[in-house]
């Protein structure tokens, strides 16, 4: 069944690809490494349907991103990959879970992990949206394991 579901939405997502909007996103963080705070910059790309479908009921949509941290740890730089699944109640307006898989690096100690989080995405005009999410990790490295905490306001640029 889990399978079958799985197998439904990519299915979905793929063919309505050719109807995705595409987006950039520039994007500013606060983090948490195990109680170490630190700020990141990030900028992404994304698709998604939400005026192929005048965000109205299911939402979808695709992203990856590069990061630039620096935190009471150190300095570092990432990337990630995230997929949105959620509901648009409103034309102007997206709520959606998040699952994501980032790689890491910071004072040259690399790291891998997976996420989950949830987001809000409100148009503020035809161009532009601004973007609130959460997102926290289970980040693994060579020596042990992490939690990776952020939250983020992005100004998304549709086109």
């Amino acid at each position: 069944m889990t399978k079958k579901l799985i197998g439904c939405v990519t299915a979905l997502m793929l063919t309505s690809t050719l109807n995705a909007d595409k987006n950039y996103q520039l994007g500013v963080s606060t983090t948490d490494i195990d109680n170490y705070s630190g700020k990141e910059i990030s900028i992404n790309y994304g698709l998604d349907n939400a005026k192929a479908t005048n965000r109205n009921g299911f939402y979808w949509g695709m992203e990856i991103g590069i990061n630039y941290l620096n935190t009471d740890l150190g300095n570092g730089y990432g990337t990630n990959g995230d997929l949105l699944l959620g509901y648009s109640p409103t034309k102007n307006m997206s709520v959606y879970g998040i699952g994501s898989g980032l790689v890491q690096k910071i004072n040259d100690v690399e790291a891998a992990g997976f996420g989950f989080g949830g987001g809000i995405k409100y148009d503020i005009s035809e161009k532009y949206t601004v973007v609130l999410d959460y997102k926290k990790y289970t980040m693994t490295m060579s020596i042990g394991e992490y939690d990776y905490k952020k939250s983020s306001l992005s100004i998304q640029y549709n086109w």
